[in-house]
């Protein structure tokens, strides 16, 4: 039951980056980010990187989307973020979703094809 729990967890969970433009001030910028994203229910997981103003999360899609993701920063910062994945379409199809959870219960011998 453990392991059909956390193939689970790990195929609800999926990955964008996003550019945030208006960040200019180091180490505040990143550390306002940083409190609004630890707010938002769903992330599992995100990195800042300043030099490049780009962000990646790791959120569960049934409760998270990128609209969610960049709404909530505009809305509660003065940063403004748009999704940079170039291959968003093909990695959120629920196809993916699919063999993803196919493939690691197959490890385990839970899945048939």
């Amino acid at each position: 039951m453990k392991i059909f729990f956390i193939t689970l967890l790990i195929a609800f969970s999926f990955s964008s980056s996003f550019s945030i433009d208006g960040m200019k001030c180091g180490r505040t910028c990143v550390n306002k980010i940083k409190t609004e994203m630890n707010s938002l229910d769903g992330v599992n997981n995100f990195d800042i990187n300043f030099n490049k103003s780009v962000m990646t999360v790791d959120y569960d899609e049934s409760k998270l989307n990128d609209s969610k993701i960049i709404s909530h920063l505009s809305e509660n910062t003065s940063y403004s973020a748009s999704v940079i994945n170039m291959n968003y379409e093909d990695n959120n199809s629920k196809g993916m979703f699919s063999k993803m959870l196919c493939g690691l219960s197959g490890l385990f011998g839970f899945c048939s094809k």
